[in-house]
């Protein structure tokens, strides 16, 4: 009997990326493996859907590099027993959970969470960007084309982190078509150099608020490690001084 549990055109559509590609391929085998066994009664063949299950995965961790690949338990399908199959899933949830987190933060780092106010200051010049090619001499074609990346664009911005990578890309893709035109008359690269601008400002302020959190950090951990040392009692410190009332003077806002 065979198991598909994820298919060639899956497979091709996986993504570039070898990490993220194990974890997906990991868990379109894993929700397929549970579709196949749902239905199953007792006498069924509970082993063959699992033992393929086992195989395919071990077969991309190694296939894709995956950390811990080589340490992963495959057990004998000829002596197999249900115990073995609970420690390789075991196994693979601590694989696929390390790279989902390291993902996320390599993502972090790509990408900056527009405040509000910022959110704001992007839909204003969208609207410029608008207005401005609704007024040039651009075909209706090519201004419908326009107006699809504005709303790319604005979509990239608000409501979530932005990948930057991605933003560059709609926003060099705009310069593009309006190199073309007269840009003395519609005046689009300045609206779109504050766009850029607003971008940069959220990012440093992001990147200067984690090294100021990292910073506090490192400097209480040698105080945590102070306190914990037996005082006596003559020693005891007024508690709450020479902290907090700084705290709002270093903020960058």
């Amino acid at each position: 009997m065979q198991y598909a549990l994820i298919s060639q055109a899956q497979i091709d559509d996986l993504p570039e990326d070898h990490e993220a590609a194990f974890v997906q391929f990991e868990r379109i085998c894993r929700q397929s493996l549970g579709e196949l066994l749902e239905p199953l009664g007792r006498d069924d063949d509970w082993n063959g859907p699992r033992l393929r299950y086992i195989a395919m995965v071990a077969a991309a961790a190694k296939e894709y590099g995956v950390a811990g690949w080589d340490e992963l338990t495959t057990p004998d399908p000829y002596n197999f027993q249900y115990g073995q199959f609970v420690a390789f899933e075991h196994e693979v949830s601590q694989i696929v959970t390390a790279l989902q987190i390291k993902g996320a933060k390599r993502r972090n780092a790509a990408s900056v969470k527009l405040p509000a106010s910022r959110s704001a200051d992007i839909a204003k010049y969208v609207e410029v960007l608008r207005r401005r090619i609704e007024a040039s001499d651009f075909d209706e074609k090519k201004k419908a084309a326009l107006y699809k990346k504005l709303e790319a664009l604005k979509a990239e911005l608000t409501g979530k982190r932005a990948d930057l990578s991605k933003t560059m890309l709609i926003i060099a893709s705009i310069m593009t078509a309006v190199n073309q035109a007269e840009a003395a008359v519609i005046k689009l690269p300045e609206a779109i150099a504050a766009v850029m601008k607003v971008i940069g400002y959220v990012k440093e302020d992001e990147e200067a608020e984690k090294a100021e959190r990292a910073a506090i950090e490192a400097a209480a951990k040698p105080k945590a490690l102070e306190d914990q040392r037996p005082k006596l009692p003559q020693s005891k410190a007024p508690v709450g001084r020479g902290f907090s009332s700084s705290l709002d003077d270093e903020i960058p806002f």
